[in-house]
C-alpha cells in the first residue's frame, strides 16, 4: 500500500550524472529508518509532517536546523521545506538513505504537473476517514441524516484544517450540549494532491462510494445518533493513519472518544482494517525459511529436516521450487489432521485462531471491511469463527506452478482461503513475499453484517 519507493541510483550523495540535483522532491520513507530521522527531526520541529513533500537542498543553503541521528556522523545531507528550512541531517550514508524516498524531478516553473491517480488502498484510508468525518456532523432535525459524496468532499474542500493533519468542527446535540468533532489525517501527498484535484474527482467518486454506503448503514447510523442524542458533551476523534508502518498496526481507521474534562482518551471505538478490494489478509514476506516456518507453524504444522533442503535450494536461486516443496508437504500435514474426527476437530481450531490472529492481530474489536466496485463493501469479523467452521468438511489442494499455493476449501460450499508464494520484482532483483487470501466460503462465515 506504500507508493513511493526507496532512492534509487547508487547514492544521492553522488554528483556526476545523478537525478538526486537541489529541487529534486523527497518525503521521509514510512520504515524504520524514516521513522527515526522523523522522530529526531520533530524533537526541534515539533509541527513538522511525515506527509510533508521536500526537496533537495543546495549544499550551499544556510542551515536553519540540525538533525543527528544515532550511530557514526559520516555524512550530511540538507533538505527543505516548502516554507524555506533548510535541515541539514547528519548520520550514516545509509541510514540517510533510508529514511527519504523518491518523489520526482524538480518543479519546472510555470508548468503544470500532471497529478497521477494514488494508490486505491491509500486513498481509501482518506476517503473512510472522512466519510465518518461528515457523518457524524449530519445532524438534520432530530436524526442523523444519509451523506453524500458532496458531504465527502466538502471535509477536503471547505473545512479549514486547525493544523497540517487535523479539522474540527463543534456542533450542538439534541440536548444543547456542545460536541467537538474532529479529524486526524495522515496520508502521503500523492493522496492529498489527488484528493484536491478536480479533475480526478470524477474516478475517485466512485472509489468513494463504498466507505459512503458503509457509513450509511444501519450501524452507521445508529453509531452517530448516539452521539447527537445523548445530550453530553462529547469529543469524538476520527483517526485515518496511512503513514505509519504497517506492521505495527492492524487498524487502518478508527474512532476515540475524548472526556473533555481529563483530556484522556476512555476508549477506542469502531476499528477498522481497511482492504480496498484486495482478498489478501496477511502477509509472511521473504524467502528465509524462518518466514516460511513461522506461516505453517500458526496453524500447528511443523516443517521436519525440511530447512536443508530448503536452504540449499534458496542458495541456487531456486525460490519458486523451494517454496513448492514446502507448500506441497504442508498440503499433505493439513489434508492428514483432516483425516479422523479427533485430529480434524484440533485443527479447526488452530485454523480458527490462525485466522483471527493474520486478520486482527488477536484483536477481538477489529472489524475487517473489503470496499469493492460499485459501491459494495464486506465487513467481516474474527473473533467467533469456531462454531461455523465445525460445520464445513475442509480439504487442503496444493496448485503448483509460477505462484504455487495451497487452497483449503469445501467441495460443496467453495473456497474457505489460500496461501501462495510469488516473486515480486524490485530494485536490484526480486523479493519473495508469502500471503494469505480470503474465499468466497470466509468471507460468508466471517459475514458481521448477516449476525
Amino acid at each position: 500500500m506504500r507508493a513511493f519507493e526507496f532512492l534509487k541510483e547508487a547514492s544521492v550523495f553522488k554528483t556526476a550524472n545523478s537525478q538526486y540535483v537541489p529541487g529534486y522532491r523527497l518525503t521521509i520513507s514510512t520504515g524504520a529508518s524514516g521513522k527515526k530521522t522523523l522522530d529526531a527531526i520533530n524533537q526541534q520541529i515539533p509541527d513538522f509532517s511525515q506527509a510533508e513533500e521536500l526537496v533537495i537542498a543546495d549544499p550551499k543553503d544556510k542551515k536553519n536546523f540540525v538533525i543527528s541521528l544515532p550511530g557514526k556522523a559520516e555524512k550530511s545531507f540538507k533538505i527543505k521545506r516548502s516554507n524555506g528550512q533548510v535541515i541539514q541531517i547528519n548520520g550514516g550514508k545509509t541510514s540517510i538513505e533510508q529514511s527519504l524516498n523518491a518523489v520526482g524531478p524538480p518543479k519546472i516553473e510555470g508548468e503544470t504537473e500532471k497529478i497521477k491517480m494514488p494508490n486505491k488502498g491509500d486513498t481509501a484510508e482518506a476517503l473512510l476517514g472522512a466519510a465518518m468525518f461528515a457523518k457524524l456532523q449530519k445532524r438534520q432535525g432530530d436524526t442523523i441524516g444519509q451523506i453524500t459524496s458532496q458531504d465527502l468532499w466538502t471535509v477536503f474542500d471547505k473545512l479549514k484544517p486547525v493544523t497540517n493533519e487535523d479539522y474540527m468542527m463543534t456542533s450542538k446535540d439534541l440536548g444543547g450540549a456542545t460536541d467537538k468533532i474532529w479529524f486526524k489525517l495522515k496520508i502521503k501527498n500523492t493522496v492529498k494532491n489527488a484528493l484536491s484535484n478536480q479533475e480526478l474527482r470524477k474516478k475517485l467518486d466512485s472509489w468513494a462510494q463504498s466507505p459512503i454506503n458503509f457509513v450509511n448503514s444501519k450501524d452507521g447510523t445508529e453509531y452517530a445518533q448516539e452521539f447527537y442524542k445523548n445530550g453530553e458533551p462529547d469529543e469524538v476523534g476520527i483517526i485515518s493513519d496511512g503513514l505509519s508502518e504497517q506492521t505495527q498496526k492492524k487498524t487502518d481507521v478508527y474512532i476515540v472518544v475524548r472526556d473533555p474534562v481529563t483530556g484522556q482518551v476512555g476508549k477506542e471505538l469502531l476499528p477498522v482494517s481497511l482492504k480496498a478490494g484486495a482478498e489478501q489478509f496477511a502477509q509472511h514476506s521473504g524467502s528465509k525459511f524462518s518466514a516460511i516456518e513461522e506461516m505453517f507453524t500458526k496453524l500447528g504444522i511443523d516443517l521436519p529436516n525440511l530447512q536443508n533442503r530448503y536452504d540449499s535450494m534458496i542458495n541456487t536461486d531456486k525460490k519458486i521450487e523451494a517454496a513448492s516443496m514446502v507448500y506441497r508437504y504442508a498440503a499433505d500435514q493439513i489434508n492428514q489432521r483432516l483425516g479422523d474426527n479427533k485430529s480434524e476437530a484440533a485443527f479447526i481450531e488452530k485454523l480458527a485462531s490462525a485466522l483471527k490472529f493474520w486478520a486482527t492481530s488477536d484483536m477481538d474489536n477489529v472489524r475487517v471491511v473489503s470496499f469493492g466496485s460499485k459501491g459494495q463493501y464486506d465487513v467481516l469479523r474474527f473473533d467467533n469463527l469456531l462454531p461455523k467452521m465445525k460445520l464445513i468438511k475442509l480439504k487442503a489442494e496444493f496448485l503448483p506452478g509460477e505462484n504455487p499455493k495451497i487452497v483449503v476449501m469445501d467441495d460443496q460450499k467453495g473456497i474457505l482461503f489460500q496461501m501462495r508464494t510469488y516473486l515480486q520484482s524490485k530494485e536490484g532483483g526480486t523479493y519473495q513475499r508469502n500471503v494469505i487470501e480470503k474465499g468466497p466460503l470466509l468471507t460468508k462465515i466471517a459475514n458481521a453484517l448477516e449476525e
